[in-house]
């Protein structure tokens, strides 16, 4: 796998707001890992393409059902998102790392790289 990295962020646009996700790819095994450790979700394949796609799909699913719950911001704060205002900053790796062991054994014990990937989420998912 190579190594890509990247820094976090996000933009406002009209109807969408950006975002950076931090991303871990690893092999388990037989099988290639897209992990998100700050929204707790994973993406598995054969290869690193079809866990990229598989994470995608998951991701997608993901906004796509805590925004017509209405309950994505609620959602980011339970993983420990700070939400201030339309500032929106995804928790320190220190405290993903001290609060999440599934992520502190990958830290530890896996040959990974991080790279981000921007996904635009609706506007109205932020409605409160």
């Amino acid at each position: 796998m190579q190594n890509k990295t990247g820094k976090g962020s996000f933009k406002n646009t009209k109807q969408n707001i950006d975002f950076e996700f931090s991303l871990i790819a690893y092999e388990d095994g037989k099988l290639q890992v897209v992990y998100c450790p700050a929204l707790d979700l994973f993406g598995y394949g054969k290869t690193e393409r079809e866990a990229e796609k598989s994470f995608s799909i998951v991701l997608e699913e993901h906004i796509r059902y805590t925004t017509n719950k209405n309950t994505f911001l609620k959602d980011l704060k339970q993983h420990g998102w700070k939400v201030s205002g339309k500032k929106y900053s995804a928790p320190p790796l220190g405290q993903m790392l001290k609060e999440n062991d599934q992520f502190n054994d990958i830290f530890n014990h896996k040959n990974y790289f991080k790279y981000n990937k921007t996904v635009s989420v609706p506007a109205y998912a932020f409605a409160a």
